[in-house]
């Protein structure tokens, strides 16, 4: 069995107060637009408190920083690097994150319903994709579009390549068996990454709090026993 994930969710703003780590203010840029600044505070808030309440550490001495890809990882003053993998996203009105510890890696991705689903199908949907979608009803599909599209982002956050590669790359073949009251797993398959050969990505995605919240775990070790995430905690 693997490591406990651990998820949490933030909605609306960060609370008054609450101020970056002295190293998460020196990787935002001067520049950054007003909703890029409201996205890090919130997503650097959700992932702080889900980090230092699974690992038992203090928040004030605790930033999430990124690699050279982009990916966050958990520094602590005094600790160093975390052996944790941790994952951010953020969205109108709601911020996730997600960890658990290596060697297992972690990604998150929460999504609105999506209205304008039409165009996103038709261009980052492959026809499987495009069949777990279109068999629903009309008020179902902008959400089940949004489940589809955040497991498949959620898995190229584990994979830790991100939007920088096509959506093609990670594949949803089906729609999803229940494991839990909420959460759907599903297996997901991974596309043209050689250094990912025999790996396993797992996926579980839920509607929660009026958005689609995806989480996905890439491992080396195939056919291990994954048990879904624990309970999502707000923050």
């Amino acid at each position: 069995m693997i490591s406990p994930i651990t998820v949490a969710l933030l909605r609306g703003n960060c609370p008054s107060g609450f101020c970056l780590h002295a190293r998460e203010s020196c990787v935002l840029s001067h520049r950054a637009t007003a909703k890029r600044l409201d996205d890090f505070m919130r997503g650097r808030y959700v992932g702080r408190k889900l980090a230092c309440c699974a690992l038992g550490v203090s928040e004030s001495k605790t930033a999430i920083l990124p690699d050279s890809r982009g990916v966050p990882w958990v520094e602590h003053d005094d600790l160093g690097l975390m052996p944790y993998s941790i994952s951010l996203s953020h969205t109108i009105g709601v911020a996730g994150a997600a960890i658990i510890e290596l060697p297992f890696l972690v990604g998150v991705d929460v999504e609105c319903p999506i209205s304008s689903w039409r165009g996103v199908v038709r261009d980052y949907f492959d026809e499987i994709e495009t069949g777990i979608c279109v068999t629903e009803t009309a008020a179902e599909i902008p959400w089940r579009v949004a489940e589809i599209w955040a497991q498949k982002e959620a898995g190229l956050k584990a994979l830790g390549v991100g939007l920088s590669v096509p959506t093609s790359t990670v594949c949803v073949s089906e729609s999803g068996t229940r494991v839990s009251n909420a959460w759907y797993h599903a297996k997901l398959g991974i596309r043209g990454l050689d250094r990912y050969s025999g790996w396993s990505l797992d996926a579980w995605v839920r509607r929660y709090a009026g958005v689609v919240l995806a989480v996905a775990v890439a491992s080396r070790a195939r056919g291990a026993e994954v048990s879904p995430p624990d309970a999502v905690m707000l923050v």
